[in-house]
């Protein structure tokens, strides 16, 4: 997210380059890209604060770049008709209006001829200030030149080529053959050769991340984290995991609805293989379960079936003949009607029907709540209480939401 964010401000600082030097200053700098940019001037600039370290730099312009690769990035002035000099400011970390925090960075006078290369190490969404000066202040036209080379990684190996998870569920399969340790640091599991994943949360609660099942064949670790892509050190995790499931991974953390959070699964001690990676809302800790409360009749059952957890959907059928109701509560009773039946809950809502379909909504407050569900079936051959209105009851379940 603070990737985005930095490539956002870099646009709204945008100036066109004349020989007045309107990106006279770090906070006018105009923003370049990967290629030719340019012709460009320093007839009439000034001498701007950091003081360079290299070639007596001087009437520089100032101008921002994002980087498109994890790799390395050269960038110079060959070509050029005066005696440039060239320094790099990774702003990366640096918060923002970052001008007033620059540290000195890669500088170069004479690479190319009177020209000014230099080449280091970059992260893809890494956010970098460039200046072109003169050599003791010299002025004239300048071409900057831009080539980053990614360093053949498969894709989705860095958190800025992340993979977006788009929906609840299970993913995959994917693989983390060939991939890398990025950085920061596994907090957990001695986690390596690590792959990316985005997701953006849909609702405020827990969320499950999870590498178990049948579709992962090694085993994982597992990570969540926030923060910016192009500052590994601005990356805060949230939960790590070696073994939950076996040899398998599992973290519930909460997260905040619209943010955007990073997952990255990796190998034990950099093991690889194919895996999957399933979301889930809620703790993964919901149940149902029959109490054995209620039931008579002999045919009659009843049985609730999906996902008790936030943003799952239960199902509850009612078996046998005749009309059918079905009900929830939240308060447990054991209240008999006649021989065998009892009413298992205080009915706060009932359908009519064999079958109801509930929706958990994605609030946090519902984790570890209690629902509770029966049915009643009327009818002359259900004669757990018999009558002019025969009818018998089900057993009772408890519904606890995860």
């Amino acid at each position: 997210m603070r990737t985005s964010l930095l490539a956002a401000l870099l646009a709204l600082i945008i100036t066109t380059a004349s020989s007045t030097a309107q990106n006279d200053e770090c906070a006018n700098s105009t923003l370049v890209y990967d290629g030719g940019n340019g012709p460009y001037n320093n007839v009439g600039a000034t001498t701007s604060l950091p003081a360079w370290p290299c070639g007596n730099g001087g009437n520089d312009v100032w101008f921002g770049y994002s980087a498109t690769c994890t790799g390395t990035l050269t960038i110079d002035t060959c070509g050029s008709a005066f005696d440039t000099v060239l320094q790099v400011f990774d702003i990366s970390c640096v918060p923002y209006p970052w001008c007033p925090y620059l540290t000195t960075g890669p500088c170069n006078d004479d690479s190319c001829g009177l020209q000014s290369r230099v080449t280091f190490p970059v992260v893809a969404g890494g956010a970098y200030f460039l200046r072109v000066g003169g050599y003791s202040g010299a002025t004239g036209g300048f071409f900057l030149n831009i080539a980053c080379a990614g360093n053949g990684n498969p894709p989705f190996d860095e958190c800025a080529g992340a993979t977006t998870l788009p929906w609840l569920g299970v993913h995959g399969s994917f693989s983390n053959a060939g991939h890398t340790t990025s950085l920061p640091a596994w907090p957990c599991g001695g986690g390596g050769n690590d792959r990316w994943f985005e997701y953006v949360a849909t609702c405020t609660g827990p969320h499950r991340f999870y590498t178990c099942g049948t579709g992962t064949n090694f085993d994982t670790t597992l990570e969540v984290l926030r923060g910016s892509c192009g500052c590994p050190s601005q990356l805060t995790s949230l939960a790590c995991n070696d073994d939950a499931c076996g040899l398998q991974s599992s973290v519930t953390v909460n997260l905040l609805a619209n943010n955007v959070y990073k997952i990255r699964v990796g190998g034990f001690g950099g093991a690889t293989g194919n895996f999957t990676l399933g979301v889930a809302l809620g703790t993964g800790t919901g149940s149902i379960t029959p109490l054995g409360v209620g039931a008579c009749g002999g045919t009659n059952v009843i049985l609730t079936s999906g996902d008790p957890n936030l943003g799952g959907t239960i199902t509850t059928v009612v078996g046998g003949g005749g009309a059918s109701l079905i009900g929830y509560g939240f308060t447990p009773l054991n209240l008999a009607v006649c021989n065998a039946c009892a009413i298992g809950h205080e009915w706060s809502v009932n359908v009519m029907g064999f079958s109801s379909t509930l929706n958990i909504p994605c609030d946090p407050n519902l984790v570890g709540a209690s629902v509770y569900t029966q049915g009643i079936v009327i009818g002359p051959t259900n004669p757990g209480c018999p009558g002019s209105y025969a009818f018998s009851t089900t057993d009772t379940e408890r519904i606890v939401i995860g």
